[in-house]
C-alpha cells in the first residue's frame, strides 16, 4: 500500500504540475499580447 500511495502522490504532484504549466503558458499569452504593440 505504500507503494501505491507514493504512486498516487507522484501522479497528483505531475498533474498539479501539468495545471500550472498550462496557466501559465495561458497568462503569457495574453501578457505578451497585452505588452507587445504589435499585437502578435
Amino acid at each position: 500500500m505504500k507503494t501505491a500511495r507514493f504512486v498516487l502522490k507522484i501522479v497528483g504532484a505531475s498533474l498539479m504540475l501539468a495545471g500550472c504549466v498550462c496557466l501559465i503558458i495561458g497568462f503569457w499569452d495574453k501578457l505578451i499580447g497585452a505588452f507587445s504593440p504589435d499585437g502578435e
